[in-house]
C-alpha cells in the first residue's frame, strides 16, 4: 500500500509499504480523508523521524471506514465510520512520536477503546468534515484555558487553522469583540468569514496603536504609565517569538494570554512587565474531553464555515501538492481526500 514517511529534512515521499497485519486486539481502518497539520509541516521541516532510525510516518487528523476487526476486539464491527483521536492513551499513531500514520490507504489501530481511540462517526457526516473535529477541537480547548464571557475582547495571533477555528468558538460562545491578527490578507479574510469583527495585517498596520483603536484603552498598573490596548484575552496561535514579546508589551493589568502555538526553542520574555501587570499566561495542548463534543457539534455548522475553513482538498495522489499548499500563507486547513475510501 501507500504510505507518507519523513526521511529526513524536507525529505518526505508516498512510500510503497507492506499492508498492516491484523492483530486479535486489532482494527484496521481503510482512509477516507485526512488534514494536513501544522504538527506534520514541522516535523518534515526538522527531519523527524523513529527512535530507532526509520521514516516516520505522517498523518492524524483521520476519518475513515473499519475494514478488518480482531477477533478479540469489542466495540467495533466492520463497515463503521470512525473518526481517530490520536490522543488516545497507548495509541500508535504519528503527530505524538507513533509508528503509524494516517497518510496512507490502511491504518491499524493497536487495542482501540471505544471513545478513546476511535470515535463513531454520526450518518449526517462525510468523513472529509469528520476529520476537522481534530483541528477544531484544539481550538475549542483553548478557549476554555481562560475566563471569558460575552463583554471579552479577544485578540487572536495566527490565522491558520488553529486560530480560524479558535475565532470559530469565541464568536460561537457570543464574545463581545474579536480581532484577528496575521500576515495575510487572505488569511485574515478567512477570520472575517470564520466571526472575526476586525483584523489587522502586521505587515501593513501598526499593532498596537490599531488594536488599541479597536478595543480602547487599557487598565494601567498605576496613573502615568504607558497607554495600553484594552484587549482582555490574548490567544497566541502564531508561534513566533516576537508575537509573545509585543503581547506581554501592550497587555492591559491582569489580561489572560493563552499559548496554543508550539515554541521549539527557547525563548525570552520580560518577566519585570509580566510581573508588574499581574498578568496570567496558560497553555493549550490538544483536547482532553473535546473532541467528541466538536464532533457532535459539526453538523450544526452551516456549509459557509466548511467552505472557509477548508482551503483546498487535493486527492491522496495529489500529496505533494497538497503538502505544498499548507505551506503557503493563503492556504487554510488543507484536506487530503482518499477517493476509494469514500462510503
Amino acid at each position: 500500500m501507500k504510505l507518507v514517511r519523513i526521511h529526513g529534512v524536507d525529505r518526505v515521499s508516498v512510500d510503497d509499504v507492506p499492508a498492516p497485519e491484523l492483530g486479535p486486539r486489532d482494527v484496521i481502518v481503510r482512509i477516507g480523508a485526512c488534514g494536513i497539520c501544522g504538527t506534520d509541516l514541522h516535523a518534515a521541516r526538522h527531519g523527524l523521524t523513529l527512535p530507532n532510525g526509520e521514516p516516520m510516518p505522517l498523518g492524524h487528523e483521520a476519518a475513515g471506514v473499519i475494514e478488518h476487526v480482531g477477533d478479540a476486539v469489542e466495540g467495533f464491527k466492520s463497515g463503521m465510520r470512525v473518526l481517530l483521536d490520536p490522543t488516545g492513551h497507548r495509541s500508535n499513531i504519528v503527530g505524538y512520536l507513533g509508528t503509524e500514520g494516517a497518510f496512507g490507504e490502511l491504518l491499524l489501530i493497536r487495542n482501540p477503546k471505544p471513545g478513546r481511540h476511535l470515535l463513531a462517526i454520526p450518518d449526517t457526516l462525510s468523513l472529509s468534515r469528520a476529520a476537522l473535529a481534530e483541528p477544531l477541537a484544539v481550538g475549542l480547548h483553548s478557549t476554555r484555558r481562560c475566563t471569558i464571557d460575552a463583554d471579552t475582547k479577544a485578540a487572536v495571533f495566527g490565522c491558520g487553522p488553529i486560530g480560524l477555528g479558535v475565532i470559530l468558538w469565541l464568536r460561537r460562545l457570543g464574545i463581545r469583540h474579536i480581532v484577528a491578527v496575521d500576515l495575510s490578507d487572505a488569511r485574515l479574510d478567512y477570520a472575517r468569514r470564520m466571526g472575526a469583527d476586525a483584523t489587522i495585517n502586521t505587515r501593513t498596520e501598526d499593532l498596537e496603536a490599531r488594536l488599541r483603536e479597536l478595543q480602547g484603552d487599557g487598565v494601567a498598573v498605576r496613573a502615568g504609565t504607558q497607554t495600553i490596548v484594552g484587549t482582555d484575552v490574548f490567544f497566541d496561535c502564531a508561534g513566533a517569538p516576537p508575537v509573545l514579546a509585543a503581547i506581554i508589551r501592550m497587555a492591559q493589568y491582569h489580561a489572560q494570554i493563552v499559548v496554543t502555538a508550539v515554541y521549539p526553542e527557547p525563548m525570552e520574555f520580560n518577566l519585570m512587565s509580566f510581573h508588574s501587570k499581574e498578568l496570567t499566561i496558560t497553555t493549550a495542548s490538544g483536547y482532553p474531553g473535546d473532541l467528541q463534543e466538536v464532533l457532535d457539534v459539526l453538523p450544526t455548522l452551516d456549509d459557509e464555515v466548511f467552505a472557509t475553513y477548508v482551503s483546498h482538498t487535493v486527492a491522496f495522489k495529489d500529496f505533494a501538492l497538497g503538502f505544498e499548499l499548507a505551506r503557503r500563507p493563503d492556504s487554510a486547513k488543507v484536506m487530503v481526500d482518499f477517493e476509494s475510501a469514500s462510503p
